[in-house]
């Protein structure tokens, strides 16, 4: 057992990704290839960007702030109504890409939830075509976040589209 920060909890080793391959010499290959990486970056780098999720690190993702108004929202669509639209916070669209997915969304006429990250709310609504907001009033949403796994499960939710 490890434990990688002073809040964060203890870690089976066993349950490292290298150790799960059912292979020991396979094993062997995946975590000289891993650390082979982590020795690689550049020490005089001021940042090292990590991938992580909130069930193994939630001290460090206390700062974000969970807004859940998009399920009250949800309440008061039909059940099967809605189409939810989650591109995850890695994929970046360019603002043609943006403008097409809106377009899509606003010709299918169907209820949908759109979760766009935070920091591209302002510059995709300026990539929307005008009118957008005015015509999906009522049916459509986007939101910064959303708490995905009760999101797929409730009732209004008939339709899921990601990457």
């Amino acid at each position: 057992m490890i434990r990688l920060g002073p809040e964060m909890p203890l870690m089976n080793t066993a349950h490292l990704w290298w150790n799960c391959l059912g292979d020991p010499s396979t094993e062997r290959v995946a975590f000289n290839y891993t650390t082979r990486g982590n020795k690689s970056i550049d020490t005089s780098a001021d940042w090292v960007l990590c991938n992580s999720f909130s069930h193994i690190e939630s001290p460090v993702f206390k700062y974000a702030l969970k807004d859940s108004s998009c399920e009250e929202w949800l309440d008061q669509q039909p059940p099967k109504s809605v189409v939810y639209v989650a591109f995850g916070s890695f994929n970046i669209f360019q603002p043609r890409q943006f403008k097409e997915l809106a377009l899509g969304l606003d010709m299918i006429g169907r209820q949908f939830l759109w979760v766009v990250r935070p920091d591209l709310i302002e510059k995709a609504k300026m990539a929307i075509l005008e009118g957008f907001e005015e015509r999906v009033v009522g049916r459509g949403r986007m939101v910064g976040w959303s708490p995905q796994q009760r999101v797929l499960a409730h009732p209004s939710v008939v339709c899921f589209m990601s990457h």
